[in-house]
């Protein structure tokens, strides 16, 4: 019996020794509290108590003075400083915080510069897309009067451009007018599509002004109107330009986009050169005589504009 709680005496030393033992060589940094635990470790190892049973011969030390000895110790080593274990674990918590504090204030300075680097950029692009140069020249738009027919004059920066010229009968009245005007040249000349009301004075104007560029729809008629404008251009020596869909060009500080032109000979308005201007942060759209087809296929398209010009017909 006597052996038996010996060897179950000596498995709970074994055992204390060993959690003891961790526990004071867990703790960073050292300090007299894990010496004092490290001591009771030492004082409850059975291999210690059996070396100072063997040195002391003169009276064998009972196991439990040693657990005695090493719970005092591990209650010294609880109870002598607990105030500076409580600072350092509020000092430890404190520093954690402050450093979720500051983890949390750089995070929202780098969010705070991301967001402000996201809306330069989006700024950026804005401006790109929206703001237009500035310009310091002025624009003049005339829409003629030339009764159920179109003529549109357009100057600026010392140049002209003439979008149709009215009717047959409007030729010399049309080219009187303008002459008054102090015109002499037109760099852009534009018959919209070969009907009447729409080049009939345009061979008067060819004919008694210096030309630049005349853009008409590649479409043939054999309507005398057509060939008398024909003629005036091939008196001239000059050339028709045929624009396509999204073509560009300029005069003065103007810019000028087609968004529509045609060919088909049987729907001579399908065939109207739709013409964009863009003048610094004013917009025109000069239709012609666009069909709905033509609109239908311009909704896809950049057709914000100031002024609108609809077919005559219409109004």
């Amino acid at each position: 019996m006597k052996n038996v709680f010996q060897k179950i005496t000596n498995i709970l030393c074994w055992s204390l020794f060993v959690i003891i033992l961790i526990l004071a060589l867990s703790i960073r940094p050292y300090t007299i509290h894990s010496l004092l635990l490290l001591l009771s470790a030492v004082i409850i190892c059975p291999s210690v108590i059996k070396k100072i049973n063997q040195k002391v011969k003169t009276m064998k030390i009972p196991y439990r003075i040693y657990a005695l000895i090493s719970v005092a110790f591990l209650i010294i080593a609880m109870y002598l400083s607990p105030n500076t274990n409580v600072e350092n674990a509020f000092v430890n918590e404190q520093q954690s915080n402050n450093e979720i504090v500051i983890h949390n204030q750089t995070n929202d300075l780098i969010e705070e510069k991301n967001q402000e680097n996201k809306e330069v950029d989006n700024t950026n692009i804005i401006e790109d897309k929206y703001t237009k140069p500035v310009i310091n020249t002025t624009l003049e738009v005339q829409f003629i009067d030339v009764g159920q027919a179109d003529c549109i004059l357009i100057r600026n920066n010392n140049k002209n451009m003439l979008i149709d010229a009215g009717n047959n009968a409007d030729g010399e009245k049309l080219v009187k007018y303008l002459k008054g005007l102090g015109i002499t040249k037109f760099d852009v000349l534009v018959g919209t599509h070969p009907h009447e009301d729409h080049i009939g004075g345009l061979d008067n104007v060819i004919s008694n002004f210096d030309i630049g560029k005349i853009y008409m729809p590649n479409v043939l008629t054999t309507t005398a109107t057509f060939e008398d404008v024909l003629d005036a251009i091939e008196d001239k020596n000059l050339k028709i330009v045929a624009p396509k869909i999204n073509d560009t060009f300029s005069m003065g500080d103007c810019n000028f986009k087609v968004l529509s032109v045609g060919n088909n000979s049987n729907d001579l308005n399908s065939c109207s050169i739709v013409l964009k201007l863009e003048f610094g942060d004013n917009d025109y759209i000069f239709m012609g005589d666009a069909e709905s087809e033509n609109e239908n296929q311009m909704l896809y398209k950049d057709i914000q504009a100031d002024v609108l010009k609809v077919r005559t017909s219409w109004l």
